[in-house]
């Protein structure tokens, strides 16, 4: 079966749609990190940050090198010559974090290159000079780099990859992996109990070693496998227990020569395990591998793959996953693209509402959040909550006596907010009350009632008992809703002013019709 890739278009043009790093954080929000600024994706909308040299809590630079989310579900963003920035999603305030090379608990270099959490409260943070890291205590850097004289010291200047293992292990990748004329490089590891290094080198007369020491990728995979990937000799496992490398050249694994790249097994640039433990491998100039360890399976995918449409390139940057289960490719060099590729498994096979819930006999609406949860608006019995696992988490019905409850048990929309909250909308409330919106706080479980009533407007009404059924959302978070009857509604959140655009047969405004049944956004 083919991947359904389809291109993604973020904002920025060419520049905006250079990415070179994906994250997601727990509320959901997808981050881009692009040569044009920091994109978040809600699903629908996107917004994004750039540089502004007169604000200094703006981001220190546009030009965004890698991402990490930490469990605080804080964002880093390491730039390319600007240092980092530890960017707070919620209240959108940033810190920065530059070198000052008279300072040597500061930054050790602002070509900020890798960043990984330890289990220890350090961020570990790879440039092109050394590495560092930061006690998020103190807001203090320890530097480390190469010293000729001193085996325990960096086995190179140039960190390209960080990995912290499920033991807490912190890896680091070395070498300057696109250019041939440093063929410098190295896999060490820290060593806490000296506060050096261990480093691996090639050696050419012992095929257990590793085969080329230019380190560009990491997996720990669910099974404790640790995958290394390289430039030149492709792909690796180490027994971190042995201390011995096993070489993928020959598996069907590791990607193959992919013109115009001259060596045999080409850069690996990227490894992934995906929610099922599929291993996707990306390289430059080489495509994409994906194995299911499961079967044994490898499937090559590139821009000449039957099937595997909209790749313009070779050149795979990153891949990620979504919590939703899409795969996200970004690609580099010309015609550099996001790429992504819907989930290829549903969510339940089957749910009996006859066996689980008797009294449910008409769903109106099923809406799938950013948590992974899905919202079931049934006619009659209110609002059912149900996570992946198809386990009830929630359960909203109308109680006459609690003003605090929803309005009604007749859903006839629901729609999540890009600030988190479920807005619903009923269908059948008495008149002459034609809308009652109510918004969910999925947190607390607190409901808050927003009344709309058709009274600015001496209009005859198309419908003596209107209809709603669905909700949009616009860039400014407000809602545009759709009836059958009155026209088009728009509600502003942050105001709880609501504004009518009914068709006037006076003057020829307004809506052609005021029987609306649906919205689609332009471009």
């Amino acid at each position: 079966m083919p991947l359904a890739f389809e291109a993604f278009q973020l904002p920025g043009g060419i520049i905006g749609n250079r990415v070179n790093s994906i994250a997601q954080d727990s509320t959901g929000f997808l981050w881009f990190g692009s040569h044009g600024g920091l994109h978040r994706y809600d699903g629908q909308r996107f917004k994004t940050y750039k540089h502004d040299r007169a604000d200094p809590n703006s981001i220190s630079s546009s030009y965004i090198e890698c991402l990490l989310v930490d469990p605080q579900g804080k964002l880093w963003i390491g730039t390319y010559g600007w240092g980092l920035n530890y960017f707070d999603p919620a209240t959108e305030t940033n810190r920065r974090f530059l070198c000052n090379p008279a300072d040597p608990t500061t930054l050790g270099n602002d070509a900020v290159t890798a960043l990984a959490a330890d289990l220890d409260g350090h961020l570990w943070v790879g440039t092109v000079e050394g590495l560092s890291r930061l006690d998020l205590r103190t807001g203090k850097f320890t530097r480390f780099r190469h010293d000729p004289d001193d085996p325990a010291s960096l086995g190179h200047d140039a960190v390209k990859a960080l990995w912290v293992d499920r033991e807490g292990t912190v890896w680091v990748g070395l070498g300057q992996a696109l250019n041939p004329n440093q063929p410098e490089g190295g896999l060490c590891r820290f060593d806490p109990k000296t506060g050096g290094f261990v480093c691996y080198y090639e050696d050419p007369g012992d095929p257990k070693k590793l085969g080329n020491h230019k380190v560009r990728a990491f997996l720990e995979d669910r099974k404790g496998n640790f995958w290394i990937g390289t430039s030149e000799q492709g792909l690796y496992q180490m027994d971190r227990d042995s201390e011995t490398f096993t070489s993928l050249h020959d598996t069907g694994i590791a990607l193959k020569k992919a013109a115009p790249m001259p060596d045999a097994y080409g850069h690996t640039s990227t490894i992934y395990e995906d929610q099922d433990g599929k291993i996707w491998i990306g390289g430059v100039y080489a495509g994409i591998n994906c194995y299911d360890p499961a079967t044994g399976d490898v499937r090559h995918y590139d821009s000449e793959t039957p099937g595997s449409v909209m790749f313009e390139n070779n050149f795979v940057w990153q891949i990620f996953q979504s919590s939703d289960g899409t795969i996200w490719v970004a690609t580099a060099g010309v015609g550099a693209q996001v790429l992504k590729r819907a989930p290829q498994k549903e969510w339940s096979t089957h749910f009996s509402f006859a066996r689980r819930f008797p009294a449910v006999q008409w769903v109106n609406d099923l809406l799938p959040d950013r948590q992974g949860n899905r919202w079931i608006g049934t006619d009659g019995q209110g609002i059912l909550t149900f996570n992946e696992k198809n386990e009830l988490i929630g359960r909203y019905r109308h109680d006459p006596t609690d003003p605090r409850s929803i309005a009604s048990d007749q859903i006839a929309a629901l729609h999540e907010h890009s600030d988190g909250s479920i807005w619903v909308i009923y269908k059948e409330l008495e008149f002459p009350q034609p809308l009652l919106l109510d918004r969910l706080d999925p947190a607390t479980g607190q409901v808050r009632h927003f009344a709309y009533r058709e009274n600015q407007l001496d209009l005859p009404t198309a419908w003596n008992w209107p209809f709603y059924r669905s909700m949009y959302e616009d860039a400014e978070g407000g809602l545009w809703i759709p009836s059958l009857g009155h026209g088009l509604i728009h509600f502003q959140p942050q105001t709880g002013v609501f504004r009518a655009f009914r068709q006037d047969p006076r003057n020829g405004t307004g809506p052609t019709n005021d029987l609306l049944w649906d919205l689609c956004p332009d471009g």
